[in-house]
């Protein structure tokens, strides 16, 4: 597994945007846990969030993982533990991500990126404000 990956690095992985979007949707709906659900984001170029159902009593309603492919294809970005408390300063824009390139998904399945972020970092937290 891992030579083929090394040997192919720079081979691009997706041909396109819609291979790349109809990819990581079939992996992300296998990757979902129960709890959460997939939504595609519409207003923006090949990007996912992963909203919790039904938050618990005295957790916060609105929380996600967002996941983002790169315009050039190269890099999936899971975000986490960003909120928006607060009148919009830098500290919103510079989120918090963990970044993989497309090429190591030759090696790594996306619902094991998924499932480490989601298992040891917080949820995105929104409607603060």
């Amino acid at each position: 597994m891992f030579p083929e990956m090394i040997r192919r690095w720079r081979e691009p992985v997706f041909a396109t945007a819609e291979e790349a979007e109809q990819t990581i949707t079939n992996q992300l709906n296998a990757a979902v846990p129960p709890g959460w659900r997939l939504v595609r984001c519409e207003s923006e170029n090949l990007a996912w969030d992963i909203v919790k159902q039904d938050p618990s009593a005295g957790d916060w309603p609105l929380q996600d993982y967002r996941l983002l492919i790169t315009r050039s294809l190269d890099y999936v970005i899971l975000t986490y533990g960003n909120n928006d408390i607060g009148c919009g300063g830098l500290n919103h824009f510079l989120q918090q991500a963990l970044v993989i390139e497309t090429a190591a998904l030759r090696g790594f399945d996306l619902a094991a990126c998924v499932h480490q972020v989601m298992a040891h970092h917080k949820p995105n937290e929104w409607g603060y404000t």
